[in-house]
């Protein structure tokens, strides 16, 4: 930064609170929402931002060099503090996104894509492989009454509801929960109904319940709905009525909702490369064409909206002498596949084994494992092209609500959260190969891979995974699955091991 620069002042909303040491100061931005914890040099330099001035102007007030002055000034800008326009627009967005979680439901604008399409095929499977809930007050007051009739219909020796996460010093945490028999909630029916929706009516069923599968995001833009991929019976439900002819219904759902998820106040291509939310939609439009672009080819479609990424960035880092040779890619991937077992088998050895009181069902983690081991193995079929037009039509939905659904928006960065969508996609073939090779089926069918999506698409969103663990491989996952991706996709055929075990099938 040259002497005669000029330094533009604070940002508006952002103000020094004293701190109670004399050392410093905190600076609170109160639109973005965090505090910065600042030294004596950052609180002086803080204190002088009162206006535009030139960078020798400023140094000269505090009386220092201009280039001790001049990096405090950079840190400042890095985190969007100074009053420019790529701050101001930022701090608009992160202000429309405040008043999109205050509205109202019935006002707050919708963004549906005109080919979204979902109704319930009613096969009762979302009452399975998760906890129903949680279950709020005014549900189990409504429900007070039936109890009797409910255990009784049931037939259930362990009540109805059970509370979890209770502890004296955060009794707010606490979670209601609805029981389960068998992997399934006690309230399921043999004919897939729900028993409280068929008695009492669905106004007094969960609100979980209710919602689900609708995602529902909030965007400096409005509320974005989508559909998870948790639903099992996706393949029939997504030809169903089309999301933007049941704007009441949705409102509806939005009203449900006790607090929507919303994207990050700051989204980020890369580290340090902030995106307005205009120019995040911009990109994430692209994203989806890339994919309409190559719907007969999911690797294809992979690699076309990485190319548009890439291009964002506005050089390709695959330049920096990149490891593409097949030992390093091998080496790369299982260090990558071995911590991320590590993690998994520390998550798995610490559920307890199942007893006369508690059964605590963990065997998404089981499928997870096999699907990593078998990552490498896999590759070569889980980046061939799709061979069935419902697979293929399946992976371009996918892809879509998945972009719908902010993703890229809510994680870390927008590479990364698109390395986490190319990886979890690879995760998912591999694990529908893996289990249409134990019922010894060499083929996949669209259910197949449905299967692994549900299982894949839980995972990735469980705070355990999206939280403690996927963050700490972000960088080594953009490297394979962004930088490197075209030399993975290439070298997918000779990366497996070659098998010289001699294999006999007994039963």
């Amino acid at each position: 930064m040259a002497t005669d620069d000029l330094v533009p002042p604070l940002r508006a909303g952002v103000r020094l609170l004293p701190r109670t040491d004399a050392e410093g100061a905190l600076l609170e931005d109160a639109i973005l929402g965090r505090r910065i914890r600042l030294d004596g040099r950052g609180r002086d330099v803080a204190l002088a931002l009162d206006g535009p001035q030139p960078l020798a102007a400023l140094a000269e007030r505090l009386g220092g060099e201009p280039e001790p002055i001049a990096k405090a000034v950079a840190f400042f800008a890095r985190l969007h503090l100074l009053d420019t326009d790529e701050a101001r627009a930022l701090a608009a967005d992160a202000v429309a996104l405040d008043e999109i979680e205050r509205a109202a439901p019935a006002s707050v604008p919708l963004l549906v894509r005109e080919d979204a399409r979902f109704t319930c095929t009613m096969c009762g499977s979302c009452c399975g492989g998760h906890n129903v809930g949680p279950v709020f007050e005014d549900i189990l007051d409504g429900l007070a009454p039936h109890a009797a009739d409910l255990e009784a219909a049931t037939r259930t020796a362990k009540g109805l509801f059970f509370t979890m996460g209770a502890h004296p010093e955060a009794p707010d945490q606490a979670q209601v929960l609805c029981h389960q028999t068998r992997g399934s909630c006690i309230f399921l029916m043999d004919d897939r109904r729900c028993r409280i929706h068929a008695d009492l009516g669905g106004d007094k069923k969960p609100r979980a319940c209710r919602i689900f599968p609708y995602e529902l995001v909030a965007t400096p833009r409005g509320v974005a709905v989508t559909i998870q991929r948790e639903c099992r019976g996706f393949l029939e439900a997504r030809s169903g009525k089309r999301l933007v002819d049941d704007t009441a219904a949705l409102r509806e759902v939005i009203a449900l909702a006790p607090r929507l998820s919303a994207v990050r106040r700051i989204i980020s291509l890369a580290p340090g490369r902030p995106l307005s939310w205009d120019d995040y939609q911009a990109l994430e439009d692209a994203l989806h064409e890339a994919v309409d672009r190559r719907p007969d080819d999911a690797c294809g479609a992979l690699s076309a909206a990485r190319d548009v990424l890439v291009a964002a960035l506005g050089e390709d880092p695959g330049a920096r002498p990149p490891r593409t040779d097949v030992p390093a890619l091998s080496a790369d991937l299982d260090a990558l596949v071995a911590g991320l077992l590590e993690r998994v088998e520390a998550m798995r050895g610490a559920v307890p084994p199942p007893s006369d009181e508690v059964w605590v069902r963990a065997e998404a983690l089981d499928h997870l494992r096999d699907a990593l081991t078998n990552l490498r193995a896999d590759l070569p079929r889980a980046v061939a092209p799709l061979a069935r037009p419902d697979q293929r039509e399946l992976f371009a939905e996918h892809l879509h609500h998945g972009l719908m659904s902010k993703a890229l928006a809510m994680a870390p960065t927008v590479l990364a959260g698109w390395a986490r969508l190319s990886f979890g996609w690879l995760v998912t073939m591999t694990l529908a190969i893996h289990r249409a090779r134990q019922v010894k089926r060499r083929h996949l069918v669209a259910q197949d891979v449905m299967d692994a999506l549900v299982i894949t698409s839980f995972l990735w969103r469980h705070d355990d995974i999206a939280e403690r663990v996927l963050p700490a491989f972000d960088e080594a996952l953009v490297d394979l699955f962004v930088l490197r991706w075209p030399a993975l996709v290439a070298a997918a055929r000779d990366l497996p091991d070659p098998d010289r075990r001699l294999e006999l099938v007994k039963f």
